[in-house]
């Protein structure tokens, strides 16, 4: 969940004196030193990542009263599923028909003799509309699937606002997860921290 902003890979742990008392986890770029031009991406400490995580987050809880109602009218207005599921029903209803359509035309060819030709266009016709309905079918059933995680994604995130009532005071890994999307660091004067509302808050360690 936090990247490079220079080359866009994931950072990843690293233990410094592992066998020391100066023990130190630090996260840098996994590639800061495998590329031809090195990242000038930043390592930061543990303890840095999870103070930032802290100052992020807190910034958000302080308008948690706001946000639950913001949130709560954009799940009801833009990610409702109602409108795309009675649209999908229409479209199960349309494909129905031309099926039905499809095999009645399909029998009539064997049966018309010199009429073959017309029979044929007819069913040439509704095989083309039956293969437009069910691409536009795939296409919201598609829309459908990505809204409903979307929905997934907005109750969580005001769940956990609900239940968490004061600023935090040490970093949490259930609240970290519930609503931060990704962390790019850019350098330590610049680590910007995406929540999965859409929010974005710029951080520096300095």
């Amino acid at each position: 969940m936090i990247f490079c902003a220079d080359c866009g890979s994931p950072f990843i742990s690293k233990t410094w004196h592992s066998n020391s008392k100066y023990r130190k986890v630090v996260w840098q770029c996994e590639w800061k030193y495998n590329n031809s031009r090195k990242c000038t991406t930043p390592h930061l400490s543990e303890e840095e990542i999870k103070t930032v995580v802290v100052k992020a987050i807190n910034s958000i809880l302080r308008n948690r009263k706001e946000m639950i109602s913001v949130l709560g009218d954009t799940l009801e207005n833009v990610f409702s599923i109602e409108a795309l599921e009675k649209e999908i029903t229409g479209l199960e209803n349309e494909l129905m028909l031309t099926k039905g359509m499809l095999e009645e035309a399909f029998q009539k060819m064997s049966t018309l003799g010199s009429r073959q030709k017309e029979a044929s266009s007819i069913y040439d016709d509704l095989a083309s509309r039956y293969s437009r309905l069910q691409a536009d079918y795939e296409v919201m059933q598609e829309k459908l699937g990505k809204r409903k995680e979307q929905r997934v994604t907005i109750e969580t995130f005001i769940d956990a606002l609900k239940s968490q009532k004061e600023l935090l005071t040490e970093f949490s890994p259930e609240l970290f997860s519930a609503l931060v999307e990704k962390m790019v660091v850019q350098s330590r004067e610049k680590i910007s921290i995406y929540f999965k509302d859409g929010n974005t808050f710029v951080a520096s360690m300095d």
